[in-house]
C-alpha cells in the first residue's frame, strides 16, 4: 500500500503458509516473508523466501530452525537494500545470511545476553552488537571484521545510507560515528 494514499502498488499475492514475520528493503523493492510451510504443522522450521514488488519469488526458499518471529527476542536485525543480505537474531545468536542462495554465511555471533544486528544498506558490512561488544562483519564472507569495544551498554547501532559510517548508541552519553 502507498503510506500517503492507502492505495495498493501491487496485487495481492499468497506464500505458501502462514506469514509470521516480514521485512522490507529501504527502497520497498524487494521483500522477505518468514512463513510456515504449506501444510502449517507446528514444530517444522519456518520458511524465509525473497520477493520482488511484484510477488516474484527471487532466489530459494531456505529454512529458520528455532525462529520464532513471536518472542520478543527473535527477529530480523536487517536486511540490504538488495535484499540479498540478512541478519536474523534468536535471543543471543546472529545469524547472517545470503537471502537469495538460502545459504548461513561464516558462524553464527553468540552473545551473553539479548543480542541486536543489522546490515549495511549496499550489503556489504553487517554489525551485531549485545552488552558493551559490537562486531563489525563482512558481509560478503560472514567473517569478522574487528571487534569495536565500548565502556557502556550498546543499545543500538546503524549504518549510514551510503554504507560509509556505522554509529552506536550507547549508555555513555555519547555518541561515536
Amino acid at each position: 500500500f502507498d503510506a500517503r494514499t492507502d492505495a495498493p502498488v501491487a496485487a495481492p499475492f499468497h506464500s505458501p503458509g502462514k506469514v509470521r514475520d516480514l521485512k522490507l528493503t529501504s527502497d520497498g523493492g524487494r521483500l522477505l516473508l518468514v512463513s510456515e510451510d504449506e501444510a502449517g504443522q507446528s514444530g517444522t522450521p519456518l520458511n524465509a523466501q525473497l520477493y520482488d514488488a511484484e510477488g516474484a519469488r527471487l532466489g530459494t526458499r531456505f529454512a529458520l530452525t528455532n525462529f520464532i518471529p513471536e518472542s520478543p527476542t527473535h527477529w530480523i536485525g536487517g536486511i540490504s537494500g538488495t535484499g540479498r543480505r540478512l541478519v536474523i537474531v534468536r535471543g543471543s545468536l546472529t545469524q547472517l545470511w545470503d537471502a537469495e542462495q538460502g545459504q548461513v554465511l561464516g558462524s553464527p555471533f553468540q552473545h551473553l545476553n539479548t543480542a541486536g544486528a543489522t546490515v549495511s544498506p549496499d550489503g556489504s558490512r553487517a554489525v551485531t552488537y549485545s552488552e558493551t561488544n559490537v562486531f563489525l562483519i563482512n558481509a560478503v564472507n560472514g567473517e569478522m571484521i574487528t571487534a569495536l569495544p565500548h565502556e557502556n551498554t550498546v543499545d543500538h547501532a546503524e549504518f549510514s545510507p551510503d554504507s560509509l559510517l556505522l554509529v552506536t548508541a550507547c549508555r555513555d552519553n555519547d555518541e561515536k560515528p
